[in-house]
């Protein structure tokens, strides 16, 4: 099993000795079979229950960054890419560990800021995959869900060809909006704001 996570990211203040989840996937044995944290110095990456610290003293999470997290189950090695640069790379003891294929994907949570062109891919992203990412947005071969939020009132339709949806986790509540097409994210309001979909790797 190989992943990558890549996002452009925007928080609006993270206080210290905090996190905020940025994405989760979340299976009904595991709550957090995958997870993305960010804090004021650091990004924090969870697979089943085994987390890994990437240090980011000079990132600013206030700012607009390109975060990507690649992880392969292979060698267990966790890599994170900031603006398309190398960040950290670890191998730690999620080495052989096996994904759940079926789950639910969920972006927001306790993050309180701006997301735009999400992309999910079903292998590990090398760095040269990161740059043009990073450029380009472009959903290619082995990405299995792009969320551009394109369009106001586009909340989480999936671009790529696995219609993999999120939906608005509160009905009754409306805890985020999209922002007009110029702008092309989604804004988080905090606790309560989080987007979900069934989705299968």
């Amino acid at each position: 099993t190989s992943f990558t996570f890549e996002a452009w990211m925007r928080s609006d203040a993270v206080a210290s000795n905090s996190s905020q989840t940025v994405m989760a996937f979340t299976t009904p044995e595991v709550t957090h079979e995958m997870a993305l944290l960010i804090t004021d110095r650091s990004i924090q990456t969870v697979v089943r229950a085994m987390r890994t610290t990437t240090a980011a003293p000079d990132v600013d999470f206030t700012c607009w960054n390109f975060v990507t997290w690649v992880w392969t189950s292979l060698s267990g090695r966790t890599s994170v890419y900031v603006n398309g640069g190398i960040l950290g790379s670890t191998i730690d003891q999620s080495k052989g560990v096996s994904i759940d294929p079926t789950g639910e994907f969920r972006l927001g949570g306790a993050f309180k800021g701006s997301l735009s062109n999400v992309m999910l891919w079903a292998l590990p992203r090398q760095i040269q995959d990161v740059k043009i990412d990073m450029e380009d947005g472009f959903c290619g071969l082995g990405c299995v869900m792009h969320l551009e939020f394109s369009f106001p009132g586009n909340i989480g339709f999936d671009s790529s060809l696995n219609f993999n949806d999120l939906e608005q986790d509160h009905f009754n509540q409306l805890p985020m909006r999209a922002l007009p097409s110029s702008s092309s994210s989604i804004i988080f309001t905090g606790s309560a704001s989080s987007l979900a979909a069934r989705y299968n790797f």
